[in-house]
């Protein structure tokens, strides 16, 4: 029905996802679980990468 995951393409996922029936599909590829100081780390990073970046990368979850 769908060619294997690994010779899937960019193009390919949106009638992948249609084919499932889903209401809804979430990139989950990157979880990680962390110490508190760490992840606090993390967020202080994002929290300013207006200045590294020059523009804000607004960590959100839905």
């Amino acid at each position: 029905m769908y060619p294997p995951p690994t010779q899937l393409r960019d193009e390919d996922i949106p009638a992948l996802w249609c084919g499932l029936s889903l209401p809804e599909l979430a990139d989950i590829h990157h979880i990680h679980f962390l110490p508190q100081n760490v992840l606090e780390t993390v967020w202080a990073y994002f929290g300013r990468a207006h200045e590294t970046y020059g523009t804000s990368w607004p960590i959100r979850y839905h």
